[in-house]
């Protein structure tokens, strides 16, 4: 995977006797700290020193002790970027006028405020920690923490699996419909929903293949309906292009068969000529090893957590590459094909009620109001 760096710092000083911080705001508009890549034998400290310079034309002291990493995903791989802490002396910032819109000194609440990306706003919360010595959490407070993980559970009861896979449908799995859902049954899930592979095959028409595709979903919702499970309809689609994957909540018979026909044609024209308002459209483990780069404009969603245990989804870097490009609809799902080896149950969607139907739950995910589970009980605000 490719690797980028680039090395900057949170410059501050003591103004009047408040501290403050040094804001860049970019000629896009984009406010954060100096900062800049690596060149040639330099050291992160020289880079960052060099880089606030040309800036800035600001001579600094960086401070002992504080060192944080930001990273993001770029396209082909991911950019890491380390930031220092530093101050100076007698000097007055000068803007590069290429690159630079202003530069500004602000207390720490208007920084915050002004800043736009969750990852440089955690970054100033961590040096403004250092500088201040803000205190660790009391146990009061680890009280009031679990207080509230207890109320949330409380408040969205229903676990939902939302990327399960049965046999023989989809290839890949080890398990029937029926064994799927008495796992999940047995776990005390609300509901599971069957998302299996759905791709081009030339030995079969478009009514049999659908046919066939839907057996497995009927098969585990007769079941469900049994022992007291609910199942929804969903599919994980490839188009003939590549081998990138994509989850469709909220579709029927009809639809698959109308989607069946875009597969040989691309993601791009499939989004450009079929409509689905009540459905939502997920990339599944988007930064899984062998995934190409698409515009996230033709995405609903992003599957941030896919929990597959034999397959590494770079499930922080997945979380980044939603944040970066604006994504607020992310989910979990366990991607469960494997019995016996901890894989089933190990992600969910937490609900406050159970959606009626299958477009009920696309238009659950479309709201964003439940919470992400992985790990049974471990709970993540999307």
């Amino acid at each position: 995977m490719y690797k980028e760096t680039s090395c900057g710092a949170v410059v501050y000083q003591k103004i009047d006797g408040a501290l403050k911080y040094l804001i860049i705001e970019s000629v896009k508009g984009v406010f954060g700290f100096p900062k800049g890549h690596m060149e040639g034998t330099e050291t992160e400290h020289e880079t960052a020193a060099r880089e606030i310079w040309e800036e800035t034309r600001l001579r600094v002291r960086f401070l002992d002790g504080f060192r944080t990493e930001d990273y993001r995903p770029v396209a082909g791989g991911m950019k890491n970027i380390v930031y220092f802490l530093a101050t100076y002396e007698d000097q007055t910032p000068v803007p590069l006028e290429t690159e630079l819109r202003s530069i500004r000194f602000l207390p720490y609440e208007e920084a915050l405020e002004i800043i736009q990306l969750d990852r440089v706003k955690r970054v100033l919360r961590e040096a403004h920690a250092f500088l201040t010595g803000a205190a660790a959490p009391t146990q009061g407070t680890i009280q009031t923490i679990a207080s509230a993980k207890a109320a949330l559970l409380a408040a969205y009861p229903h676990r939902i699996e939302l990327h399960a896979h049965t046999s023989p449908v989809s290839p890949c799995s080890e398990v029937t419909a029926r064994e799927v859902m008495e796992t999940y049954y047995r776990l005390g899930y609300s509901a599971v929903t069957i998302t299996n592979h759905f791709t081009h095959r030339e030995d079969m028409t478009t009514e049999d293949y659908v046919d066939w595709y839907l057996a497995d979903f009927e098969a585990a919702r007769r079941h469900g309906e049994e022992i007291g499970i609910r199942v929804y309809l969903g599919a994980e689609i490839r188009f003939d292009e590549n081998h990138n994957d994509y989850l469709i909540y909220g579709v029927d018979a009809r639809m698959l068969r109308e989607i069946y026909a875009y597969l040989p044609q691309g993601l791009n024209a499939f989004r450009r000529k079929y409509a689905m308002p009540d459905s939502v459209f997920i990339q599944a483990h988007p930064m899984r090893g062998g995934i190409e780069p698409i515009d996230p404009a033709l995405l609903d969603g992003v599957e941030v957590f896919n929990m597959h245990p034999n397959h590494n989804s770079r499930v922080s870097i997945a979380s980044l590459y939603a944040q970066e490009n604006g994504i607020s609809l992310v989910t979990a799902g366990s991607d469960f094909h494997h019995p016996g080896v901890n894989h089933e149950g190990a992600a969910a969607i937490r609900a406050a009620a159970m959606p009626a139907d299958d477009f009920a739950l696309a238009a659950l995910l479309r709201s964003r109001n439940y919470l992400l589970e992985t790990g049974r009980d471990r709970i993540v605000l999307p």
